[in-house]
């Protein structure tokens, strides 16, 4: 009787036998990813958390209207329309009047869109009722346009403006703060402190870990940004060149922040402070010098040109 023999070709193994019908086995030591059923690198989920999630998508429409009509037939869009036109009640947003005699009246359109989380299951049905821009003329019936969508930034240097002066926020469109908390559920019982006695002096933080990434071998910038003792803005990012020193990489990260800086500053200039004390900490030597060097030194002649800007900026605050 002959022995069963095992051949052995880098990471697969295929054993075969004399004398046998069918195909012979084989298997890898990793399964390929193009075999994998789902997102390999997802977190691992529970029967229950799969069957609330199921069974919050059974009471949501799974289409998206492309007219009216359609939405009109589904009730799950209907609430959601509903949903609209009570929130722009709640928040006066708009009032009746008599039409106005030779004015060009702009008309509305409804929009239609589902809402997913992480997993690509959608959890809700959202409508916008929206007007028709694209009839209107520059010029004539407006004169600049602009997108009401805010940034989480410029909303913590308005809570801390608004903590400064006292005043009274409220909070309007509630099922959307709701909804962007619910997504940081690991972090519901933590937040940011915004006392009355605080200053409007901006200071900003910088540090890079240079090398960081062993893949590429880049640096990775790291920023924050107080007004007085509020942390309003922050950001770890890493860079799009290769820095060849810890002076380079911190340079880089220091331009970083002097960008956002002066986007902030330029936020506090709606709320009439055109001029406040700002600086810039660094831990790093090298990189102050070459901020403040007015020569181009040799060894920073590689860098690109777009990351010396904040030399410019800090010559200004030097005149």
């Amino acid at each position: 009787m002959e022995e069963e023999t095992i051949v052995q070709e880098d990471n697969i193994t295929q054993p075969t036998e004399p004398n046998s019908y069918g195909p012979c086995l084989r298997w890898k030591k990793e399964h390929p990813l193009e075999l994998v059923i789902g997102n390999p690198t997802a977190t691992l989920r529970t029967r229950n958390q799969m069957i609330n999630e199921f069974m919050h998508a059974a009471f949501v429409s799974q289409l998206e209207p492309k007219k009216i009509d359609d939405a009109l037939y589904d009730t799950n869009w209907m609430d959601a329309m509903q949903e609209e036109l009570n929130q722009f009640e709640r928040s006066r947003v708009w009032h009746l009047v008599p039409r106005p005699d030779s004015i060009h009246v702009i008309g509305t359109r409804w929009v239609f869109r589902n809402k997913m989380n992480e997993n690509n299951l959608i959890i809700r049905n959202k409508a916008r009722l929206v007007a028709r821009g694209y009839r209107q003329e520059k010029g004539i019936e407006f004169h600049e346009s602009f997108a009401p969508i805010g940034r989480l930034e410029a909303i913590r240097i308005f809570l801390a403006f608004a903590a400064f002066k006292d005043f009274k926020v409220y909070q309007m469109d509630v099922k959307s703060a709701l909804k962007w908390f619910a997504k940081r559920g690991s972090t519901i019982n933590m937040g940011l402190w915004y006392p009355k006695d605080s200053s409007l002096h901006l200071i900003g933080y910088s540090d890079a870990d240079y090398a960081g990434c062993k893949i590429d071998m880049k640096s990775t910038s790291d920023s924050c940004q107080f007004l007085g003792d509020i942390l309003i803005s922050w950001f770890c990012k890493k860079q799009t060149s290769i820095a060849t020193s810890t002076a380079e990489a911190k340079y880089l990260a220091v331009g970083s922040c002097c960008a956002q800086m002066l986007w902030i500053q330029q936020q506090l200039k709606d709320y009439g402070i055109q001029a406040i004390e700002s600086h810039i900490f660094c831990d790093n030597t090298s990189a102050i010098s070459i901020t403040y060097n007015l020569v181009m030194h040799s060894r920073t002649k590689h860098i690109d040109i777009r990351h010396h800007f904040i030399r410019e900026h800090a010559m200004k605050m030097l005149g």
